[in-house]
C-alpha cells in the first residue's frame, strides 16, 4: 500500500511547493544490515500530512532513504556504534514536546512543538531525519569522535549530519532535475537545511537566533580559530557553536560536488549523482583515516588527499585543495604524513610481514609521548589504500576547574593520537605530537563554549518537563539542547557527552 512522502523540507523553497508525493516505502533493512526499528509505527496507509501517522512513516522512510544513500558511497555499514553485531537503532517520531530533535547512540528521536497555531513536528522533514541519521552513522564509522570534546571534532558531527542530508536530498532523481534547472551555484533547496525548523526557532526566538536560518553547504565561511569567533550571533554569521562552525564541513562536501560535476563529460542528473557518490566516498574516506586533533579539519582534509592519492591515483587532488581552500583550510599532506622519528635502534630492521609495534617500539613511542609505562595505548588500524597504519592513542586527563564554579574539580578526557608507519622496514613516527598543553587549552576553550549555550546538564538541575516513558528509557538528559552532563565516574567527576542535539538552547550573556 503507498504512502504521503514529502522528499526534502516541509519548507523546502521547491518550485511549485514541498507537496507530499505518493510513493511505495522503502523495504524494511535485511538483518545483516544496518537499520531502524520504528517505535509505535502505525499501520501503513497514506495518511494527511498533519497527522502523527504520516509523520512516523515519513521519518521512516527517510531515515531509510540516508542509510541506503550513504552506503551507494561508502559499501555497507559496520554496525551502529561501529559494532557488526548492533544492526538496528530505534527510531521515536514522537518523543514529547520540544523544538528538537538529537542522537543519543540509543536512538534518533523528533519531537512536536506548538508554534503560531501549527504544530512543528521535526520527523516531517527529511533534512532533519537524514540529519539525525548522518550522526549515527558516522558514530558507526568512527565511534571514537563521540565523546571528544574539541569543538571541530563536534563541528564535524553536525557537519557530517547536513552532509547527509544534502546528500539524501541528492539521492532522489526528480530532485536532481529539478537542481539543475535553478544551478547547483545559485542558492537552492537541497544545500539549504531544516528550512522549517529553522523558521520555528526564528518565530519562537528571534531572526537574530544563530539557528533562526537554515545551515547551508553553498557558503563562503572561512575558517578561524573556533576561539575567536563570537559565541553569538544570526545565522549568516559563523559562531563560536558545532552546528554553525559544522558548515567549514558541509560546505567543502557541496563544492567537491559541484567541482566534480563540473567535469564531468555528461551534464545529467546522472552525472550528478555520480559526482555526490564519489564527493562522499572522498569524505569518508579521510574521515576514517583522520586522526583526532585540535584541528580536525585539516586532518580530515590531508586524509582524504593521501587516501584520493592511493585510491584513484591522485585524480581529485585539486578539487580536494581548492574546495577546503573555499573555507579557508590549508591542507597539504606532507606536515602530517612526513616520518619523524624511528621508533626502533638505528641497526634493527623488520620485514612488512612481521608486527610493527614491537615492545621496543611502545616503549620508544611512550617515551616521546611522555606516557608512563603504566598507561594504556589504544590501538587503531587506519587503511589508506594498499598501506596500513597505526596509530596509537593515549588519554590526555583535563582539569576543568575555574570556567564555571559548577566545574570546580570536574575532568574531561581527551585522545593524544601518534601515527606510525612502516618506513624503511621499521616502524617510524609520522607527523607531530599534539602538546599536553595544546590538548587542555582546546579541550577547556570547547568547555566554555558549552557553558556560553547553556548546554551542559549539571546533578541537581530542574528538569524544565517531564520526561515521556520513551525520554527516560533513551537516556537522553533533561532540557531542549543540552548535549553533555557532569557525571560521577570512578569516585570522580566528569563530563560527558550525551547527545547531538538540534534543539535550541539560549546564550547566556
Amino acid at each position: 500500500m503507498p504512502i504521503n512522502f514529502i522528499v526534502n523540507d516541509p519548507m523546502a523553497g521547491i518550485p511549485g511547493g514541498a507537496a507530499a508525493t505518493t510513493i511505495s516505502p522503502s523495504r524494511n533493512r535485511p538483518a545483516n544490515r544496518s537499520g531502524w526499528t520504528v517505535h509505535n509505527l502505525p499501520a501503513q496507509a497514506q495518511y494527511a500530512i498533519s497527522s502523527s501517522q504520516f509523520v512516523a512513516w515519513q521519518a521512516r522512510e527517510a531515515a531509510l532513504r540516508a542509510v541506503v544513500a550513504v552506503e551507494a558511497a561508502t559499501g555497507p555499514l559496520p554496525g551502529w556504534r561501529g559494532n557488526p553485531s548492533n544492526r538496528r537503532l530505534a527510531l521515536i517520531p514522537f518523543a514529547g514536546q520540544e523544538l528538537n530533535a538529537y542522537y543519543d547512540r540509543a536512538s534518533i528521536s523528533f519531537f512536536v512543538t506548538r508554534v503560531g497555531g501549527t504544530d512543528v513536528h521535526t520527523g516531517a522533514s527529511t533534512d532533519v531525519v537524514a540529519h539525525e541519521a548522518g550522526h549515527a552513522i558516522l558514530d558507526a564509522l568512527r565511534p571514537d569522535l563521540w565523546g571528544v570534546n574539541m569543538m571541530e571534532a563536534g563541528a564535524f558531527h553536525e557537519g557530517f549530519g547536513d552532509i547527509v542530508a544534502i546528500h539524501t536530498a541528492l539521492s532522489d532523481a526528480p530532485t536532481r532535475q529539478v537542481l539543475l534547472g535553478i544551478g547547483l551555484r545559485q542558492p537552492n533547496f537541497v544545500e539549504a537545511t531544516a528550512e522549517e525548523l529553522s523558521d520555528a526557532i526564528r518565530r519562537v526566538y528571534g531572526a537574530q537566533h544563530p539557528a533562526a536560518g537554515a545551515r547551508r553547504g553553498l557558503n563562503t565561511h572561512l575558517w578561524s580559530f573556533p576561539s575567536s569567533l563570537p559565541a553569538n550571533g544570526p545565522p549568516h554569521v559563523l559562531i563560536n557553536e558545532e552546528h554553525s562552525l559544522g558548515q567549514l564541513a558541509s560546505g567543502v562536501y557541496y563544492d567537491l560536488v559541484c567541482a566534480l560535476f563540473a567535469r564531468s563529460n555528461a551534464q545529467d542528473e546522472a552525472a550528478l549523482w555520480a559526482a555526490a557518490i564519489r564527493a562522499l566516498d572522498l569524505v569518508v574516506r579521510g574521515v576514517r583515516a583522520a586522526s583526532i586533533r585540535p584541528r580536525f579539519f585539516e586532518a580530515w582534509g590531508r586524509a582524504m588527499l593521501v587516501a584520493d592519492a592511493q585510491q584513484f591515483g591522485g585524480a581529485h587532488g585539486a578539487d580536494i585543495v581548492a574546495a577546503f581552500g573555499n573555507h579557508g583550510i590549508m591542507i597539504g599532506t606532507q606536515p602530517g604524513f612526513v616520518p619523524r622519528m624511528r621508533l626502533t635502534k638505528p641497526n634493527v630492521r623488520r620485514s612488512r610481514g612481521k608486527q610493527l609495534m614491537t615492545a621496543g617500539a611502545k616503549s620508544m613511542l611512550r617515551e616521546a609521548m611522555g606516557v608512563a609505562p603504566s598507561e594504556r595505548l589504544t590501538e587503531r588500524h587506519v587503511a589508506l589504500g594498499e598501506d596500513t597504519l597505526i596509530e596509537m592513542s593515549a588519554t590526555r586527563v583535563v582539569d576543568l576547574t575555574g570556567l564555571s564554579e559548577r566545574l570546580q574539580g570536574v575532568q574531561s578526557t581527551v585522545p593524544q593520537p601518534a601515527l606510525v608507519a612502516s618506513v624503511d622496514e621499521a616502524p617510524a613516527l609520522l607527523g607531530a605530537l599534539e602538546s599536553e598543553f595544546a590538548l587542555s587549552h582546546e579541550v577547556r576553550a570547547y568547555v566554555a563554549s558549552l557553558l556560553a549555550h547553556n548546554s551542559i546538564a549539571f546533578a541537581g538541575d530542574r528538569t524544565p518537563r517531564k520526561k515521556s516513558a520513551v525520554r527516560a528509557k533513551a537516556g537522553v538528559v533533561a532540557g531542549t539542547g543540552v548535549t553533555h552532563a557532569v557525571v560521577s565516574r570512578g569516585g570522580g567527576l566528569v563530563l560527558e557527552r550525551k547527545a547531538f542535539a538540534c534543539g535550541c538552547r539560549a546564550h547566556r550573556r
